[in-house]
């Protein structure tokens, strides 16, 4: 009996990282027949989806600071912006701040030239060598190998700020002085290939 529930425990826990390897894959798919295009506040969207971080930033010891100016409208998919932040957030929470008591988040949004919007998320966490920043966006590359990271999080980042938003997207980092992701984002998205 203590050998089948062993197996089945097996089995269980197989099926679970399983289960969360097809969903991130469907994340690189960028399955956008879900996210409605709509006209949408950036800093109203980037606070709805910090909120719901509020128990696990309280845990860590995190401040979220909001540097980003009223009215940038878009007319985008809010869908995939909350996206990108959740990864960014789980990113920042689970490898930003290993090893320290507190640290700080911020979110800063605001216009850039040819009518795009330049956001960026940046922590003063540990930061990145030049080995794990040259392959940060590079898909399955984690740093924690085997501590339930699947290594898609900024490949999915990556797939999305430039397939479905049209923008660009830069990380910097430097060991012990946090990392920053820029990400420019045209206020109005191009119009997704419904053919295919």
């Amino acid at each position: 009996l203590d050998e089948v529930r062993m197996a089945s425990e097996l089995i269980s826990n197989s099926l679970h990282k399983a289960a969360g390897l097809i969903s991130s894959f469907k994340q690189i798919a960028v399955d956008q027949t879900n996210d409605q295009r709509r006209d949408f506040d950036l800093q109203e969207a980037v606070r709805d989806t910090i909120a719901t971080y509020t128990p696990r930033l309280r845990r860590a010891n995190c401040e979220v600071v909001l540097e980003i100016e009223p009215s940038l409208r878009f007319d985008s998919y809010p869908g995939s912006l909350y996206q990108i932040l959740n990864n960014l957030m789980n990113n920042a929470l689970n490898h930003a701040f290993t090893g320290r008591d507190s640290g700080t988040i911020t979110v800063r949004g605001e216009p850039a030239a040819d009518g795009m919007v330049a956001l960026t998320f940046s922590d003063d966490g540990v930061g990145m060598t030049d080995d794990v920043l040259r392959r940060v966006f590079d898909p399955f590359f984690t740093t924690r190998m085997g501590q339930g990271g699947t290594g898609l999080g900024m490949h999915i980042v990556y797939n999305i700020v430039n397939a479905v938003l049209g923008g660009r997207i830069s990380v910097t980092s430097t060991p012990d002085a946090g990392t920053s992701v820029r990400m420019l984002l045209p206020r109005t998205a191009p119009q997704k290939d419904t053919a295919r």
